[in-house]
């Protein structure tokens, strides 16, 4: 009997092919994966250390996307003000699997799992910290193992209420979009709202919120397959946040920040779109 054939979308096997061949989803060279640090004012002297307390798993997308490459430079700056043991993993850092997850393609992302696992194993951290929503929920339903995972506004929140970080008043109005693989499939939805309620701002919600917001339009790997669908959603969640009267629109996924600013932009919106850990820098003390 013949082998059943496999069909699905050439976009998706070049992201197949792009991970294999360089271990991230962006197809550049993976040692090039912490050059986002080389345009922060003072890049942290021991970022690469080899044991630290926290390991702070950055992402393909925050990586190497010049749209998104501010939200690592936030995390590392707050991080650097609390006081943490922290550290990055570099070109150590390969693709948590997630983009050949959700294609089906088990099998190609068990290398990647194996490897992740080992490094941070080896690096001795008791915790790892995610700004992407879909690293931190393939970590938590595939990864074995011993240190504790958080998305990044479960440890700001922790941060922020441990007295490790000081805040100024935001007196700006805000509005907050749910990540998809944040709320709905990690059920993440208080730390995002607590860290925008210490700043003092004015958080106005959408509608469609919480268990019921939109997707960004970018969620899994429907950008690759159907980018027309993704902008139409994206323009959607950008004229519900405009409504609301808020300036800025928050949300604290790398892609939702990267779609949504395109949303915004498309449907002439005057909103500007932010991470949370960007928010929060700008009221650090």
């Amino acid at each position: 009997m013949s082998k059943p054939s496999v069909a699905y979308p050439r976009s998706l096997e070049l992201i197949r092919e792009a991970i294999a061949r360089t271990k991230n989803v962006a197809n550049f060279p993976n040692s090039e994966r912490a050059m986002w640090a080389e345009f922060m004012p003072s890049p942290p002297k021991n970022l690469f250390s080899k044991k630290a307390e926290v390991i702070y798993f950055v992402g393909c997308m925050s990586s190497f996307s010049p749209q998104i490459q501010d939200i690592p430079a936030a995390m590392v700056q707050l991080m650097e003000k609390a006081g943490v043991d922290f550290a990055v993993l570099g070109e150590k850092e390969w693709c948590c699997g997630y983009p050949l997850l959700v294609a089906g393609m088990h099998s190609e992302a068990e290398q990647l799992i194996e490897h992740n696992s080992r490094v941070i194993e080896k690096s001795g951290a008791g915790r790892v910290v995610f700004s992407c929503p879909s690293c931190y929920r393939t970590f938590k339903e595939l990864y074995s193992l011993d240190a504790e995972l958080c998305h990044h506004t479960q440890y700001l929140q922790e941060l922020i209420e441990g007295g490790k970080l000081r805040l100024r008043s935001y007196s700006k109005k805000l509005t907050y979009h749910d990540p998809c693989d944040l709320g709905r499939h990690s059920g993440i939805y208080e730390p995002p709202r607590r860290v925008l309620r210490a700043l003092k701002a004015e958080l106005v919600e959408m509608p469609r919120a919480r268990e019921i917001a939109l997707c960004c339009g970018g969620g899994g790997d429907v950008e690759l397959v159907e980018p027309e669908l993704t902008s139409n959603i994206s323009v959607t969640v950008a004229r519900e946040a405009e409504q609301t009267g808020a300036g800025i629109l928050v949300t604290a996924c790398q892609q939702c920040k990267r779609v949504l600013k395109k949303g915004a932009a498309e449907a002439g919106a005057n909103l500007e779109v932010k991470d949370i850990a960007e928010v929060l820098l700008e009221a650090v003390e």
